[in-house]
């Protein structure tokens, strides 16, 4: 099958896509789409800001189960998605809105900033049905904040990835790396019931560096992948290739390299890192 559903925001569009054990397809994004085909039931069915995020859960068949917005008054921005076992589906990215819908205990639920182009992190929690948020927590500093990727471990506590501007962005004790300089990519680990942030850093240099997917081992090791153009990063012995290579190429005036990285499941080491 193949199906349109909604126009984006034409501000840092991303989008995320996974299934189930089951083979139901779950997909999110950003819309500033005033007519967006939330379902029956859902969280949210109109838009509250510029644009808001959404999750639309689909059948094998291409069919609607659920469709959802998620946001505040003013903009959400990048986003990712994973879902558990049983149902229930995360959501990451961005947000600008103070009013974001964080729930009570969560890890932060105070808005911490916003840049040019982006604003706080967001991580939200939601029933498999759409129709409510288990939890939302915040995690961001002062400036641009924002994040692409989240996954689930086996004790269910939830991995997130991105990239941070700010310097106050919160990095916890005995990580790889806890200062925050210029653009950093940054690797969080919350518990179950987003209640606790269990460990938040960088992997090195942070001249201008994003996170743009994980994925988590039968041992809990994460991995992670992204972009940069720092030379320094903190590569391994055993590393594929060592040495930045930047080809020219649109958008960015010297272009942008790849990186692979490996880290233990406490953050506090790096396993592997790889140009």
């Amino acid at each position: 099958f193949s199906t349109y559903l909604s126009h984006t925001d034409r501000f840092f569009p991303s989008f995320g896509i996974c299934t189930d054990s089951k083979g139901y397809i779950y997909i999110s994004g950003n819309t500033r789409d005033k007519n967006f085909p939330t379902s029956e039931g859902a969280f949210q069915r109109e838009l509250k800001g510029e644009a808001d995020a959404f999750v639309a859960k689909f059948s094998p068949d291409g069919k609607i189960v659920f469709a959802t917005l998620i946001g505040g008054t003013k903009r959400e921005h990048h986003t990712g998605i994973t879902v558990d076992n049983d149902g229930y589906v995360y959501l990451v990215g961005g947000t600008h809105s103070p009013d974001f819908p964080v729930t009570p205990g969560a890890c932060d639920t105070s808005f911490n900033g916003e840049g040019e182009w982006a604003g706080d992190v967001y991580l939200a929690k939601i029933n498999p049905s759409g129709s409510a948020i288990v939890f939302a927590t915040f995690i961001g500093g002062k400036v641009e904040d924002t994040a692409h990727a989240v996954k689930i471990d086996s004790k269910g506590n939830i991995v997130i990835g991105g990239a941070t501007c700010s310097p106050d962005f919160p990095a916890t004790e005995g990580v790889i790396h806890d200062n925050y300089s210029k653009q950093a990519c940054f690797i969080a680990k919350f518990s179950p019931n987003g209640d606790k942030l269990l460990f938040s850093t960088s992997l090195g240099n942070g001249v201008y560096e994003m996170i743009t997917d994980l994925a988590i081992d039968n041992k809990d090791t994460i991995y992670a992948t992204g972009f940069t153009v720092a030379a320094d990063l903190p590569v391994t012995e055993n590393a594929i290739r060592k040495n930045l290579i930047r080809p020219k190429t649109g958008g960015f005036e010297n272009g942008l390299d790849h990186f692979l990285a490996k880290i233990n499941q406490t953050g506090t080491k790096i396993l592997y890192l790889s140009y």
